[in-house]
């Protein structure tokens, strides 16, 4: 599976490295974490409206070049819009197969709503899945 990943986000850089794929709010949240990690406050003259510590988590994109860290921004997104669709409807039990919830949350995953999340750089979808994440940890610990 690492392989696989790692794969991915090596596409994923070259893919946005190649055809200049910068969103507006990537590009945004991009010179925020730079601003934070040179000590700058990350909203002097910079449309950012997300809270500071959004910027500190995207530090580590940082260290890719421009081009490449849109890509990893876009593969992220995506797995994340997937991603919580999937444990939502895995701790649902619906639909019954587990085929039938993978294409559930893909068909959620390509929805024109997350593909505006992703094409335009919003971190919208990763907040999702940080709180369907943690909706499902704490409907899980109530059970037992």
């Amino acid at each position: 599976m690492l392989p696989l990943a790692a794969t991915a986000i090596i596409l994923a850089g070259m893919f946005s490295s190649w055809y200049g794929y910068h969103p507006i709010d990537w590009a945004n949240y991009m010179e925020a974490a730079s601003r934070m990690l040179a000590g700058a406050s990350p909203y002097q003259d910079l449309e950012f409206f997300a809270p500071a510590w959004v910027a500190i988590a995207l530090i580590p994109l940082q260290l890719l070049p421009a081009g490449s860290s849109a890509g990893v921004w876009l593969l992220l997104s995506a797995a994340a819009a997937f991603s919580s669709a999937l444990i939502w409807t895995q701790y649902q039990g619906f639909p019954a197969s587990a085929r039938a919830r993978a294409l559930l949350s893909a068909l959620t995953a390509a929805s024109p709503a997350a593909l505006y999340v992703c094409l335009t750089g919003q971190i919208t979808a990763l907040a999702e899945l940080g709180l369907v994440g943690l909706a499902v940890l704490a409907a899980s610990n109530n059970r037992k």
